[in-house]
């Protein structure tokens, strides 16, 4: 991942190494020193899932998907045709406002510095919507967090959210950063990410991180060439909140969007 970006203590690094070599475990290339720097994690929480799975492979269990009814959307999976490199897709179906969502568990939290990378691509880039970052649970999984991104709003049942969200059936209908609590009442605040649209059959990657109450992302273009990034610091989003990684690809017509995740990778500090 082509960026010097930092968050925590380990500047996405999901091992603490200088912290075992400063400790009295040996020299730094011992046996103990060897086999430690793959396991001292006592700083770090970190999840990485590249999809390499064979076709039709059962999805990891750390997800959970949602779909809306109507219009046969396909859950979030490894396709019976496995893609190049491995990867997971999910389709909108054919009527108008279908959805595929994924979420990870609720297991992090802002005051914990957390920091969630998706590269993804979609088919086609007319009518279409999408939303990739952190949230709590919501009350229909198969809608957006983000209710309005022109007069910025979250809503169904999200209390804490940071997203990096696109809908063409708003007046933007470019890239926006949107964050936000009701939890403590920080109003949900949009920074336009350029006139950034993906490209149609294209990997991109969006990086969105959380440090305490604040918030940023980032998004890199298919060889990872930084392409636009915002931050929002101060109170934007209340740390002490459960939160999840969350991805949501929605169909805003009655032609089927499908949505194929290459990997992700998420981050914590552990304590």
């Amino acid at each position: 991942m082509a960026t010097s970006a930092r968050i925590g203590r380990n500047s996405y690094i999901p091992f603490s190494q200088s912290q075992m070599r400063r400790s009295n475990v040996g020299m730094p290339n011992s046996d103990l020193a060897q086999l430690l720097q793959w396991n001292a994690k006592d700083f770090a929480l970190s999840y990485f899932e590249d999809f390499a799975l064979p076709a039709s492979a059962t999805l990891p269990t750390y997800w959970t998907s949602a779909v809306t009814a109507g219009g046969a959307p396909t859950a979030f999976a490894v396709p019976a045709t496995a893609l190049l490199g491995g990867a997971i897709s999910g389709l909108t179906g054919t009527t108008d406002n279908g959805v595929a969502a994924i979420a990870g568990p609720l297991i992090y939290r802002g005051d914990n510095n957390p920091l969630f990378v998706c590269r993804f691509k979609i088919n086609t880039v007319s009518g279409y919507s999408f939303e990739i970052g952190w949230s709590d649970a919501l009350t229909d999984e198969a809608l957006p967090a983000v209710t309005d991104i022109d007069t910025p709003a979250i809503g169904n049942g999200s209390a804490d959210t940071a997203v990096v969200h696109l809908d063409t059936h708003q007046t933007l209908t470019t890239m926006g950063f949107i964050t936000g609590s009701t939890t403590s009442t920080y109003a949900a605040t949009k920074t336009d990410l350029g006139t950034r649209a993906p490209t149609a059959a294209t990997y991109m990657t969006v990086m969105v991180g959380i440090e305490t109450n604040s918030a940023f992302c980032k998004v890199f273009d298919a060889n990872y060439a930084l392409l636009e990034q915002a931050s929002h610091g101060g109170n934007y989003i209340e740390g002490g909140t459960l939160i999840r990684p969350h991805i949501l690809n929605r169909t805003r017509n009655t032609s089927s969007k499908t949505m194929d995740i290459d990997y992700v990778a998420v981050l914590m500090d552990r304590r």
